[in-house]
């Protein structure tokens, strides 16, 4: 199949492009531009969604925020958005995958969500040394090392509240109910509403919601080095748009996917 090579040396990107785009320098240019864009997205999404206290719904249309609601192309998909500086239909696809992080389609993904796009091309991709497991293994040295204690392979039956709503402390799978000051919940949203705190027409409502798709993550070995494999790859489908639709629209597993080693 084709294969497109993503670098950080902007002579090495540009020849990289020219094999879906053409030759020329045009070629990159739109590629810069195309950058821009995903940037101007991310710093109003960041200023906007990250760093404004909405006490409110109705705080969010306020006249002030017009100028950069206006800049983040709401009107449009990822996809969309794309087909406007790239030509070919490889790159259009290789730019808006990233949607994929998210559980979208890049054809329904309003457009600011192609700021995944420009902090993996600009920001770069980390890992801590050690893998995502160590960060978890920090976390628990330093708060053990503080005081905290943890009580592990212990069910959680339901997160205890009293008459005004305010949570409590959470009751064990053998009965045990334990109290404390503030309790944090990492389970998902809709399964803690449901699951976890006394039913109400709110959870109900929340469980109908239209949500996200996640991923189907495979751990494999491998006993040697497979030398055509970078350390990230993409492989992505020939039936692009036929695969997203068998997700999003038809609910079922794509006849061939996009996937990531």
């Amino acid at each position: 199949g084709l294969k497109f090579e993503h670098s950080c040396d902007l002579s090495k990107l540009q020849r990289s492009l020219e094999q879906f785009e053409g030759d020329g320098e045009d070629t990159l240019l739109r590629f810069l531009d195309f950058m821009k864009e995903p940037h101007v997205h991310y710093q109003r999404s960041r200023d906007l969604a990250l760093r404004t206290d909405f006490q409110n719904w109705y705080d969010f249309f306020n006249i002030k925020h017009i100028p950069t609601i206006l800049k983040l192309h709401l009107h449009n998909s990822v996809h969309t958005r794309a087909c406007k500086y790239f030509k070919s239909d490889y790159m259009r696809k290789a730019f808006t995958f990233q949607t994929m992080y998210m559980g979208m389609s890049p054809y329904d993904g309003l457009a600011p969500y192609n700021l995944l796009q420009y902090t993996e091309i600009a920001e770069g991709i980390w890992y801590p040394k050690g893998g995502f497991n160590k960060v978890l293994q920090c976390l628990e040295n330093l708060a053990i090392k503080y005081g905290a204690k943890f009580n592990y392979n212990s069910d959680i039956e339901e997160i205890v509240v009293d008459d005004k709503g305010v949570a409590k402390g959470i009751k064990l799978g053998n009965g045990d109910v334990v109290n404390s000051d503030t309790v944090i919940c990492n389970a998902d949203l809709v399964y803690a509403y449901n699951n976890l705190l006394p039913k109400t027409k709110y959870a109900k409502k929340l469980g109908k919601e239209k949500l996200t798709s996640s991923s189907i993550p495979f751990y494999w070995s491998m006993k040697q080095i497979v030398p055509q494999l970078k350390i990230h790859n993409i492989f992505l489908s020939e039936q692009f748009k036929a695969s997203f639709d068998q997700i999003f629209e038809d609910h079922m597993l794509p006849d061939e996917p996009s996937f990531y080693v």
